[in-house]
Protein backbone atom coordinates (compact mmCIF):
# COMPACT_ATOMS: atom_id res chain seq x y z
CA UNK A 1 0.00 0.00 0.00
CA UNK A 2 1.22 3.45 -0.63
CA UNK A 3 1.36 6.25 2.05
CA UNK A 4 -0.84 8.88 1.63
CA UNK A 5 1.41 12.33 0.75
CA UNK A 6 0.50 15.77 1.03
CA UNK A 7 1.14 17.21 -2.35
CA UNK A 8 3.21 20.17 -3.34
CA UNK A 9 6.62 20.81 -4.98
CA UNK A 10 7.82 24.46 -4.13
CA UNK A 11 7.00 26.33 -0.33
CA UNK A 12 8.59 29.33 1.33
CA UNK A 13 9.17 29.83 5.32
CA UNK A 14 10.87 29.98 8.33
CA UNK A 15 13.68 27.09 9.71
CA UNK A 16 11.89 25.46 12.54
CA UNK A 17 13.90 22.58 13.20
CA UNK A 18 18.02 22.82 11.95
CA UNK A 19 20.06 20.12 10.42
CA UNK A 20 21.56 17.82 13.13
CA UNK A 21 24.47 17.99 10.87
CA UNK A 22 25.17 21.27 10.46
CA UNK A 23 24.89 21.29 6.62
CA UNK A 24 21.56 23.87 6.92
CA UNK A 25 20.07 27.67 7.36
CA UNK A 26 19.79 28.28 11.43
CA UNK A 27 16.05 28.09 13.19
CA UNK A 28 14.65 30.96 12.04
CA UNK A 29 16.24 31.88 8.92
CA UNK A 30 13.56 32.72 6.03
CA UNK A 31 13.71 30.09 3.03
CA UNK A 32 12.47 28.91 -0.18
CA UNK A 33 12.03 24.96 -0.85
CA UNK A 34 11.51 21.99 -3.37
CA UNK A 35 10.59 18.52 -3.14
CA UNK A 36 8.70 15.69 -4.90
CA UNK A 37 5.85 16.64 -2.08
CA UNK A 38 4.96 18.55 1.12
CA UNK A 39 4.62 22.04 -0.17
CA UNK A 40 1.08 22.16 1.20
CA UNK A 41 1.67 20.98 4.78
CA UNK A 42 2.13 23.60 8.12
CA UNK A 43 5.33 21.47 8.07
CA UNK A 44 7.68 19.79 5.96
CA UNK A 45 11.11 18.16 6.04
CA UNK A 46 13.78 19.35 3.15
CA UNK A 47 17.24 17.71 1.69
CA UNK A 48 19.35 20.92 2.53
CA UNK A 49 21.13 20.62 -0.83
CA UNK A 50 17.87 22.51 -2.21
CA UNK A 51 17.20 24.98 0.59
CA UNK A 52 17.96 28.90 -0.72
CA UNK A 53 18.09 31.44 2.09
CA UNK A 54 15.47 34.41 1.17
CA UNK A 55 16.39 37.85 1.86
CA UNK A 56 15.10 39.58 5.49
CA UNK A 57 11.77 40.81 4.61
CA UNK A 58 11.18 39.58 1.37
CA UNK A 59 7.99 38.54 0.46
CA UNK A 60 7.83 35.00 0.68
CA UNK A 61 4.84 34.57 -1.03
CA UNK A 62 6.30 35.25 -4.51
CA UNK A 63 9.50 33.70 -3.35
CA UNK A 64 7.87 30.46 -2.91
CA UNK A 65 7.26 30.46 -6.83
CA UNK A 66 10.84 30.41 -7.95
CA UNK A 67 11.69 27.03 -7.96
CA UNK A 68 9.39 25.50 -9.84
CA UNK A 69 7.66 28.93 -11.98
CA UNK A 70 11.25 30.37 -12.57
CA UNK A 71 13.28 26.96 -12.64
CA UNK A 72 11.50 25.86 -15.82
CA UNK A 73 11.66 29.33 -17.29
CA UNK A 74 15.30 29.10 -16.59
CA UNK A 75 15.82 25.04 -18.32
CA UNK A 76 13.58 26.36 -21.11
CA UNK A 77 15.72 29.07 -22.02
CA UNK A 78 19.20 26.88 -21.37
CA UNK A 79 17.54 24.09 -23.80
CA UNK A 80 17.46 27.23 -26.30
CA UNK A 81 21.16 27.79 -26.25
CA UNK A 82 23.46 30.70 -26.36
CA UNK A 83 20.42 33.62 -26.85
CA UNK A 84 22.02 37.15 -25.89
CA UNK A 85 21.57 39.62 -28.93
CA UNK A 86 18.70 36.66 -30.56
CA UNK A 87 15.31 36.89 -30.99
CA UNK A 88 12.87 34.29 -28.71
CA UNK A 89 9.31 34.08 -28.75
CA UNK A 90 7.68 32.93 -25.12
CA UNK A 91 3.69 31.83 -25.73
CA UNK A 92 1.30 32.01 -22.93
CA UNK A 93 3.73 34.66 -21.65
CA UNK A 94 0.55 36.12 -19.37
CA UNK A 95 1.26 32.78 -16.90
CA UNK A 96 3.52 32.21 -14.22
CA UNK A 97 6.10 30.04 -16.46
CA UNK A 98 5.61 32.82 -19.18
CA UNK A 99 6.37 35.75 -16.84
CA UNK A 100 9.77 34.60 -15.76
CA UNK A 101 10.44 33.75 -18.97
CA UNK A 102 10.37 37.31 -20.19
CA UNK A 103 12.06 38.92 -17.01
CA UNK A 104 15.07 36.29 -17.54
CA UNK A 105 15.51 36.81 -21.41
CA UNK A 106 15.23 40.63 -21.56
CA UNK A 107 18.10 40.37 -18.46
CA UNK A 108 19.85 38.08 -21.17
CA UNK A 109 19.90 40.70 -23.87
CA UNK A 110 17.31 38.71 -25.90
CA UNK A 111 14.29 40.57 -28.40
CA UNK A 112 11.60 39.21 -26.95
CA UNK A 113 8.27 38.53 -27.82
CA UNK A 114 5.17 37.43 -26.09
CA UNK A 115 1.95 35.80 -27.44
CA UNK A 116 -1.12 36.64 -25.23
CA UNK A 117 -4.78 36.06 -25.60
CA UNK A 118 -5.11 38.77 -23.03
CA UNK A 119 -4.94 42.03 -24.60
CA UNK A 120 -5.49 44.08 -21.11
CA UNK A 121 -1.73 42.38 -20.77
CA UNK A 122 0.15 44.02 -23.00
CA UNK A 123 1.56 46.50 -20.71
CA UNK A 124 2.05 44.59 -17.90
CA UNK A 125 4.34 42.24 -20.21
CA UNK A 126 5.91 44.84 -21.79
CA UNK A 127 6.95 46.52 -18.14
CA UNK A 128 8.84 42.78 -17.56
CA UNK A 129 11.12 43.05 -20.59
CA UNK A 130 8.71 41.93 -23.84
CA UNK A 131 9.52 43.79 -27.00
CA UNK A 132 6.64 42.94 -29.09
CA UNK A 133 2.90 41.34 -27.71
CA UNK A 134 1.32 39.07 -30.22
CA UNK A 135 -2.76 38.64 -29.31
CA UNK A 136 -3.70 37.04 -32.38
CA UNK A 137 -1.58 33.70 -33.73
CA UNK A 138 -1.99 34.64 -37.42
CA UNK A 139 0.09 37.36 -36.89
CA UNK A 140 2.65 34.81 -36.41
CA UNK A 141 3.00 34.31 -39.82
CA UNK A 142 4.31 37.80 -40.78
CA UNK A 143 6.69 37.98 -37.53
CA UNK A 144 10.51 38.25 -38.30
CA UNK A 145 11.82 34.67 -37.18
CA UNK A 146 13.15 33.67 -34.39
CA UNK A 147 15.94 31.49 -32.72
CA UNK A 148 14.10 30.05 -30.34
CA UNK A 149 10.59 29.51 -28.66
CA UNK A 150 9.45 28.50 -24.75
CA UNK A 151 6.03 26.94 -25.82
CA UNK A 152 4.04 27.13 -22.90
CA UNK A 153 0.13 26.43 -24.34
CA UNK A 154 0.68 23.68 -27.03
CA UNK A 155 -2.35 22.82 -29.52
CA UNK A 156 -2.32 25.58 -32.50
CA UNK A 157 -0.06 27.89 -30.36
CA UNK A 158 2.55 25.56 -30.77
CA UNK A 159 2.04 24.99 -34.14
CA UNK A 160 1.80 28.59 -35.12
CA UNK A 161 5.03 28.98 -32.81
CA UNK A 162 7.34 26.54 -34.82
CA UNK A 163 6.26 28.34 -37.82
CA UNK A 164 8.08 31.48 -36.60
CA UNK A 165 11.21 29.89 -35.76
CA UNK A 166 14.09 30.31 -38.05
CA UNK A 167 16.32 27.39 -39.86
CA UNK A 168 18.10 25.34 -36.94
CA UNK A 169 16.24 27.23 -34.74
CA UNK A 170 14.88 25.41 -31.07
CA UNK A 171 11.52 24.83 -29.50
CA UNK A 172 11.33 23.96 -25.95
CA UNK A 173 7.82 22.78 -24.58
CA UNK A 174 7.44 23.35 -21.30
CA UNK A 175 3.87 23.40 -20.77
CA UNK A 176 0.45 22.01 -22.71
CA UNK A 177 -2.46 23.94 -20.91
CA UNK A 178 -4.51 23.49 -23.93
CA UNK A 179 -5.03 19.89 -23.81
CA UNK A 180 -5.25 20.27 -27.48
CA UNK A 181 -3.10 18.18 -29.97
CA UNK A 182 -0.95 19.11 -32.49
CA UNK A 183 -0.86 18.88 -36.42
CA UNK A 184 2.00 19.75 -38.20
CA UNK A 185 2.96 20.50 -41.73
CA UNK A 186 5.60 18.88 -42.83
CA UNK A 187 7.45 21.68 -45.04
CA UNK A 188 8.94 23.28 -42.13
CA UNK A 189 10.69 19.95 -40.40
CA UNK A 190 11.96 19.66 -44.00
CA UNK A 191 13.15 23.22 -44.25
CA UNK A 192 13.98 23.42 -40.53
CA UNK A 193 16.61 20.85 -40.22
CA UNK A 194 17.92 21.05 -36.23
CA UNK A 195 14.12 22.30 -35.10
CA UNK A 196 13.93 20.34 -31.15
CA UNK A 197 11.12 20.01 -29.32
CA UNK A 198 11.38 19.03 -25.83
CA UNK A 199 9.03 19.07 -23.64
CA UNK A 200 10.23 20.21 -19.55
CA UNK A 201 9.16 18.67 -16.42
CA UNK A 202 9.12 21.55 -13.55
CA UNK A 203 12.24 19.93 -12.00
CA UNK A 204 14.10 18.49 -15.06
CA UNK A 205 15.16 18.82 -18.51
CA UNK A 206 15.31 16.39 -20.95
CA UNK A 207 15.72 15.92 -24.74
CA UNK A 208 14.06 14.22 -27.44
CA UNK A 209 16.04 11.24 -29.07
Amino acid sequence: MCAWRVPGWDAAGGVVGAAADGSGPAVGTPVVTVGADGAWAELRTVDTEVIGTVPEGADLGPISTLPVAAGTALRALHRIGPIPGRRVLVTGAGGGVGRFTLQLAARGGVHVTAVTSDPAQADALRALGAHEIVTDLAALQHLEQVHGVVELVGGAHMVAAHGALAENGVLASAGHVSGDGEQFPTEPFSTTAVATTARLPPTSCWTMP
